[in-house]
Parts: C-alpha cells; structure tokens; sequence
C-alpha cells in the first residue's frame, strides 16, 4: 500500500440525490416570504421552489448552463459577499474538509441506478456575523440530464440551528487523503430510499460493530475492474446512520482491496443526513450508498 501514498486519491461520495425535491418520505411544506437575502435565485431560473423545512429557509431551482457553471458560481459568490457573507474554507459540519471555495467541482460515479449516473458537485457555505449559514449545493447528474442542466439546491440555517447540528472533524490519513462527505443538511432522494422497518434488514450490522467483522461478511467476487462499493445503510429519524452493510466490494481482488474498502466503510459510519420527513414527521429510512474510489493521479 504504500505505492499509493502521495499518488492514489480517495474520492468518495453518496450516490443519493440530495434535497429530496420529489422523495416519497418528503411531508407538506409551504411556501414562504422571499425576503431572505442569502438564498440568490441567478437569472435564467426556472420550476424555482421555496419551502420551509424544521425552521430553516430553502430554495431550489433549474438552470440551463454548461459546466462547470462559472456564471452561476460567480452570482452567487458576489451577491453573497456584497451583503456581508463569509465564504467559508472548509466544510461546516465536517472541519478540515476543504469547501468547493478551495477544492472546486468534484465527480463521482452514481452505482446504485441504472444506468449508473456521473454526477458532478459544488459543495460550499457562507456565515453571517451573526451565525447564520448559508448553504449551496450545484448539481450535474446525466444520464438522465446533461452538463447542461444544473439544478441549484440551496437552504439558510438560523445560528441557532446550526450550532446544534452535528459536526464530524476529518482529520487525514496517513496513508489517503481524507474522504469528501456529505454536509448533514442534505437528505436521501426518493430514488433509492425506503420507508425503514426492523433495521432494514441490518440488525446484525450495526455501526459499533468493528469495520473489518463488517467488510469481512462483505460478498467476494463480482465484475473486474469495479471501482465502487456498494453498501445498505439505515438511517434513523434524526438522521444519524446506526446500520451498515457492504453489498459489493471496490477492487475485490487488488492488492490494497481491504486497506481502500477499510476506510470507506469508517468513511460512511461518520455521515449524518438531515431527518426524512413523512406526513411532516421525521422517520427512519433504508437507503443505498455508492462510494467511488478513485485510483488515477
């Protein structure tokens, strides 16, 4: 293994729309004022949406420009800091992780759908002086969609919610890169989310179990070369992840297979989702979660 230190780089990502736009688990929400100054709608948006969601403020709109977006980064970017924002340089709820300010669009490879999906992502948040975040999250997903077709998901989280809300430090490892994760105000899509009932099945995976019992139970074998593991979480109603289990494996029969597969699963168990409304209360979900690894340079 360590003839990747230095050169391999570890890009892990959930393959889970995020925002939950039309997720079957999503419960009534409301419109509100459009008063905020934090939440940008940039020109040529259209099936613009704002909603309220447990005290926070949210927006969501299409946009139809080529990536990588730069004229809807940059009106974002400028309106924000006009009216006092600070762009912040790291990830909100996971400290140390670079922001998409610092580290720009990432990709990754969506295993659960078929066909499977490239999906392209600009993750960033912005503070106010009085603790308030402002958070963006830009999208590419084709097939269905083009690099053509953005959709902008964006929500404003009062101070005192966000100071509530969990925050994981991901300190880097020695031997790869910390693993990009996703911020905790994002939500599992109807796509490949269940309603959950008696641990979705993963009673004998909780997370407290050790990570090499859980990869060890994990099917071998399966189509060469395969860059993604495949794994069925379940989600409780506060959006903590409390089971896990490895469906398929990433580079079964290289060399480094356990090392990479080791530390996605620990990568995975440190995820937190925003609570899955139904009939405007928060319940347990079953999902599936695709992490890419990523071996070029």
């Amino acid at each position: 293994m360590a003839a990747l230190q230095g050169t391999s780089r570890l890009a892990l990502a959930t393959a889970l729309l995020l925002f939950g736009l039309s997720g079957c688990m999503r419960g009534p929400r409301r419109a509100f004022p459009r008063s905020t100054d934090a939440l940008i709608v940039c020109p040529g948006a259209k099936q613009t949406n704002w909603v309220k969601f447990e005290g926070t403020d949210q927006l969501s709109y299409q946009v139809e420009v080529e990536y990588p977006a730069s004229s809807v980064v940059s009106c974002i970017s400028a309106q924000l800091q006009e009216k006092g924002w600070r762009p912040l340089q790291e990830d909100y709820w996971n400290p140390a992780l670079p922001s998409s300010h610092v580290r720009g669009w990432t990709n990754f490879v969506d295993a659960t759908v078929h066909p499977e999906a490239t999906v392209d992502t600009w993750a960033a948040q912005w503070e106010n002086e009085s603790g308030d975040i402002a958070w963006y999250y830009l999208v590419y997903r084709y097939p269905p969609g083009d690099r053509y077709s953005l959709a902008v998901h964006a929500g404003l989280i009062p101070a005192n919610i966000a100071k509530k809300m969990p925050r994981t430090p991901q300190p880097a490892s020695p031997r790869m890169p910390a693993a990009w994760t996703t911020p905790s105000a994002l939500k599992p899509s109807q796509s490949n989310t269940t309603p959950a009932s008696d641990d979705c099945g993963l009673t004998a995976y909780p997370v407290s179990k050790p990570t090499k019992e859980i990869l060890a139970d994990a099917p071998r074998g399966g189509p060469q070369p395969n860059s993604s593991m495949l794994a069925k979480i379940a989600i409780d109603a506060q959006g903590k992840i409390t089971h896990l289990r490895v469906l398929r494996l990433a580079y079964p029969e290289a060399p480094f297979s356990e090392e990479i597969n080791e530390q996605s699963i620990d990568s995975i168990k440190q995820w937190h989702y925003a609570p899955t409304l139904y009939d405007g209360k928060p319940v347990a979900v079953c999902s599936d979660v695709s992490v890419t690894i990523d071996l070029g340079n």
